[in-house]
């Protein structure tokens, strides 16, 4: 004699595939930038160093969660889920360049998960140049140079330093500053270079430069 179980059956359907991803960037305090939303990035990953980056990765079916695996070797698991499954989002910084893969629980093993690329930008140094007198000059003691700077950076000048220093003195000094702008991503400042008397002499050479720099110090 024989017996069998009741039976069962199993019910075949789709893994989870990804939809879409959105990205908010939260860019550095000291940009003064907004968060910026861009939606559909297709999984590229650009945005300036020092940014922390939300990613709501939105798939085809409920899953109970999913992980970024990053090139360098970092694993992220602890994304949100929303109530019903169908997205889930990761929050991380962008310190450098660097590749990701977005693995969903439920997916088949063995899957190769597509790569995408993070681009993270350099905040390039501000620019100082003069442009008066822009080149070397004669004065008395007691006179002054008319002076013209220019400086500029991408996110917003933090402070523009006058330098000077006599063949005579072993440091150099700062001579005035400014750090407020009318215009922080370009700025226009005119200066009266005094060459006071009591400091230097008839004979001496005064060097003299501009120092410019962003909000990040």
């Amino acid at each position: 004699g024989g017996t069998e179980s009741e039976t069962f059956k199993v019910t075949l359907r789709e893994p989870p595939l990804i939809e879409r991803i959105d990205v908010i960037y939260k860019y550095p305090e000291y940009t003064g930038l907004a968060p910026q939303k861009v939606d559909g990035v297709g999984g590229e990953i650009r945005c300036l160093i020092g940014t922390t980056v939300e990613m709501t990765v939105s798939v085809s079916a409920a899953i109970e969660g999913g992980s970024v695996a990053f090139g360098r070797g970092e694993v992220l698991n602890s994304g949100r889920r929303t109530d019903d499954g169908r997205s889930v989002t990761f929050t991380f910084t962008v310190l450098a360049n660097d590749t990701y893969q977005v693995h969903l629980a439920g997916q088949m093993t063995g899957g190769t998960a597509a790569v995408y690329r993070i681009t993270a930008l350099d905040d390039k140094a501000p620019a100082v140049q003069f442009t008066m007198p822009n080149r070397d000059a004669a004065a008395a003691p007691g006179e002054t140079v008319k002076m013209g700077l220019k400086a500029s950076d991408d996110y917003g000048l933090g402070e523009v330093r006058l330098m000077a220093q006599s063949d005579k003195e072993d440091v150099p000094r700062v001579v005035t500053g400014w750090k407020k702008f009318a215009d922080p991503k370009e700025a226009v400042i005119d200066h009266a270079f005094a060459i006071d008397p009591g400091r230097y002499k008839l004979g001496q050479t005064i060097m003299y430069w501009a120092e410019a720099y962003d909000r990040r110090t």
